[in-house]
C-alpha cells in the first residue's frame, strides 16, 4: 500500500530524506478513488475512441 500512496504523493516533492506518514484510512480511500476512476474510464473511453475515429458503433461492454 505504501507504494500506491508514495506515487500519489510524489507530486508534492517532499525533501529527499523526509518520510511522509499516511494513515491506512487515507491509503484505502485513495485506492477506492483510483478504482472508481479507472472503472469509469474503462467504460467511457471505448465509445470516445469509436466516436473520434468515426468507425462503426462501439461494442457494448456488457
Amino acid at each position: 500500500m505504501w507504494l500506491c500512496i508514495k506515487k500519489s504523493l510524489s507530486s508534492r516533492k517532499p525533501e529527499p530524506d523526509k518520510k511522509i506518514e499516511v494513515s491506512d484510512e487515507i491509503g484505502l480511500n485513495l485506492m477506492r478513488h483510483c478504482y472508481n476512476e479507472f472503472t469509469y474510464l474503462s467504460r467511457i473511453l471505448p465509445s470516445l475512441y469509436f466516436a473520434e475515429a468515426k468507425l462503426e458503433a462501439a461494442p457494448t461492454p456488457w
